[in-house]
């Protein structure tokens, strides 16, 4: 609420920072902006009239979620600093000292701010994009924590291709389950499915609700999201091909010994 101030801090950050910076001498006059254009990041002040620096904060969080915010004043005290932060504060810089110096360290904690806001979003943005197309794909897929086994997401091919509901093994160990056995012999699912080996069309079987067993191609990808190593599961159905392939090389066999037999009476 100090027009000087206010001047002297836009002339530093856009200096410093490389920052576009819009002032504004009241958190009313703050709210009435916010609603006509979006901002990156909001640096406020403790103490003005008619709405203080917290109650701001508090407003901001409710309205605009998670836009970074820096408290940049020259009080002090330990409660004011902790019931910023617990508001969702994500900096507290104090004023006073060197000019040049409090508004570098203002501009170096926006910067993160800033950056640390648009990682978390183009994350969220990527993890709803393969959600999206996990959930949409007509291959069978399969989302398990790494270290644990729990199963966190299935997709409806999945499903449907097993006859199981989604209740049935969200939230269940894939560990604990007889559900995918190897091709020549059952060894158990956690034998094959390991937390540092990505393997690409390995021929195993998965059993079905109804107890029958599908032969499919079974892909793993190991990876990090949001912190969780998970690995993500994809198999396609191939036991009409197998079928197929056995029919033919059995009928391809019977010729053989078809032919061999009259040639050997001729």
């Amino acid at each position: 609420d100090e027009p000087q101030l206010l001047d002297i801090g836009k002339f530093f950050l856009e200096r410093i920072g490389s920052f576009s910076v819009e002032t504004s001498q009241s958190a009313r006059d703050a709210l009435t902006l916010l609603k006509k254009r979006r901002f990156d990041a909001i640096v406020c002040d403790f103490q003005m009239p008619y709405l203080n620096g917290m109650d701001f904060l508090k407003t901001v969080r409710a309205q605009y979620g998670d836009i970074p915010f820096i408290l940049f004043t020259s009080r002090d005290r330990e409660e004011i600093v902790i019931e910023a932060i617990s508001n969702g504060a994500d900096f507290y810089v104090q004023k006073g000292g060197e000019t040049y110096s409090q508004y570098a360290e203002l501009a170096h904690k926006l910067q993160q701010a800033i950056r640390c806001q648009r990682a978390e979003s183009n994350l969220l943005k990527s993890e709803e994009r393969f959600s999206k197309v996990f959930h949409a794909s007509p291959i069978q897929g399969m989302i398990v924590n790494a270290i644990s086994g729990q199963i966190l997401e299935i997709n409806a091919s999945f499903l449907n291709e097993t006859g199981y509901s989604c209740h049935e093994l969200l939230g269940k160990n894939l560990w604990n389950l007889d559900l995918i056995v190897e091709l020549q012999n059952t060894k158990k699912t956690k034998e094959i499915i390991r937390p540092n080996k990505n393997f690409r069309n390995a021929q195993m079987h998965i059993r079905k609700k109804a107890g029958d067993v599908m032969t499919v191609l079974l892909s793993q990808e190991i990876i990090d999201m949001d912190g969780q190593q998970i690995i993500v599961l994809q198999s396609i159905d191939i036991t009409d091909q197998i079928r197929i392939k056995n029919e033919v090389r059995y009928k391809t066999h019977q010729l053989i010994e078809a032919y061999n037999q009259r040639s050997e009476e001729h």
